[in-house]
């Protein structure tokens, strides 16, 4: 849609208000317009750069309303111009065709056509010929009527023809980092959780989401609901079209998995059954799951790659994670018109520039980070190394580490690899590179300028010498690959663990 609110732009600038166009397209184009700002559709729409374009070096109201708003997000941006004058009649419009002039939609897309298709189509097939291409799609019908003299009047129309995405477990640390991205990314983040690892704030909603509602300045559409409870899930799929599902909900530790594996089967797998059946109900067949690289057990080779053996898992958790995973592939196997992306995470850390969100464990934490950067800030006496005897560089556990923020971008890469029709793929997430714990104790301490007390301690059941990722996959099929190296990752951490002491309470220590 941003190519077509661009197309309005174009025509209301050159050829003046009062002109009427009814444009009806196979599928529901996607509107890139949020609130009252202008998003930077152009940058997702065009190839060659971000810019729109005037004629004749004349100054553009619309052109100059996208140009304060990059220069405001610190955004690069460019003027094209067209020195030949737009012609009005039809005779001179075919003579610029012939005379095979490039128009600056030419300029900016690499599309080919006729100036005489591309100016000022007298016909919806010519419009939609010139829109098509450069459009990314829904699934639903529509027939779309504008007029150009009212096309600033969209703010209500962006807000309904936004595609839904339905986020369980969206209120917890990766799903609240990928409701910023979808946000930013132009969806509409429907999210539920029921507060197992989420912090309530003002009105009952999550302060995570209330957070970023305040630094993105939009709203966020919340309701809390455990998926055990099948009958709240019908009701929110009745009450809206979901184009996909990011499905992170789930119990995630792999020590307490060992000590409560039926909690862990029950919650996980009954949670995600109950999504897929009513997801089967309501016609919502695109899913992204957070699945785990524990699914990998103890790993044969290193790096590891999609084509390592599965299955063999060595907790509980990891076993719930490959579960759900087979439930997920025999249901795309069964019903064709299924899609699914199954993201294979490594070890996020870190947290939101902001420093507004980020891992806050309720409890002592399970995951290696958030437990150093709490003995950084004071929270905690010391910590615990489980095992110093593995054969790695020095002894400590080696694990692939992850920005959240990547991570977050890699289910917007996988969203739209659902549009392929591209059935089960499985990706891997990470960075390709490993570092032991005694090394990431060592990072923290220079992001922090903090000195870090540990102590060593018994090796924990179920836990493996190292695992780290070959993400090569991802980059080939997705288009993605993770941005921010180690140091990114601690100065992110220590920034919310500083700013934020307690976590969302934000107290004092």
């Amino acid at each position: 849609m941003g190519s077509v609110m661009l197309w309005a732009m174009f025509c209301w600038e050159t050829l003046g208000p009062g002109i009427h166009v009814d444009v009806t397209l196979t599928r529901t184009t996607y509107l890139n317009i949020v609130a009252d700002q202008v998003h930077p559709f152009m940058a997702t729409v065009f190839p060659n750069g971000s810019g729109l374009f005037q004629q004749d070096n004349a100054p553009c109201h619309t052109a100059k309303i996208v140009q304060e708003w990059f220069e405001e997000h610190d955004k690069e941006f460019k003027v094209l111009t067209w020195p030949p004058k737009f012609p009005r009649s039809q005779s001179d419009r075919a003579s610029v065709g012939r005379a095979g002039q490039t128009s600056p939609i030419s300029q900016l897309t690499g599309l080919k056509g006729s100036a005489a298709d591309i100016l000022v189509p007298d016909t919806t097939a010519h419009l939609q010929r010139f829109v098509e291409p450069m459009l990314r799609w829904s699934a639903v019908n529509l027939t779309w009527s504008f007029t150009f003299e009212k096309f600033f009047s969209f703010k209500s129309v962006a807000a309904s023809m936004a595609q839904k995405v339905l986020v369980t477990g969206g209120a917890g640390y990766i799903g609240s980092h990928c409701v910023v991205e979808l946000i930013e990314a132009g969806y509409q983040p429907v999210v539920i959780d029921n507060f197992s690892n989420a912090v309530r704030g003002e009105k009952n909603v999550p302060e995570s989401l209330r957070r970023i509602e305040k630094f993105l300045n939009t709203k966020i559409e919340f309701q809390e609901l455990d998926l055990l409870d099948k009958p709240g899930l019908e009701k929110i799929f009745s009450q809206h079209s979901f184009y996909a599902v990011m499905h992170f909900a789930g119990l995630k530790a792999v020590g307490e998995s060992v000590e409560q594996p039926l909690r862990y089967y029950r919650v996980n797998l009954t949670g995600t059954i109950n999504l897929l059946e009513v997801m089967q109900a309501h016609g919502v067949h695109n899913i992204v799951f957070s699945s785990s690289a524990t699914v990998y057990g103890d790993p044969q080779k290193l790096p590891i790659d999609e084509q390592h053996p599965a299955g063999g898992c060595t907790n509980p958790y990891g076993k719930s994670k490959f579960f759900i995973e087979e439930m997920i592939r025999d249901q795309c196997n069964a019903e064709k018109d299924w899609n699914a992306v199954l993201l294979r995470y490594f070890n996020p850390i870190g947290a939101h520039i902001s420093g507004q969100i980020g891992e806050d464990p309720q409890g002592i934490p399970n995951n290696l980070l958030p437990y150093v950067a709490q003995v950084a800030i004071g929270r905690r006496k010391h910590l615990n190394v489980f095992g110093n005897d593995y054969k790695t560089i020095d002894g400590t556990g080696v694990r692939d580490y992850i920005h959240v923020v990547d991570l977050a971008k890699g289910h917007i890469a996988a969203l739209k690899k659902l549009k392929d029709n591209c059935g089960c793929k499985v990706y891997n997430l990470g960075t390709g590179s490993g570092y032991s714990v005694l090394q990431m104790v060592k990072a923290m301490e220079k992001a922090s300028g903090r000195e870090i007390a540990y102590e060593i301690a018994p090796r924990r059941s179920g836990d493996i010498a190292s695992c780290y990722a070959d993400p090569h996959l991802a980059e080939e099929e997705l288009g993605w690959k993770a941005d921010f190296g180690l140091e990114r990752m601690c100065e992110d951490l220590w920034r919310w663990q500083s700013q934020n002491p307690t976590g969302f309470t934000n107290g004092t220590v």
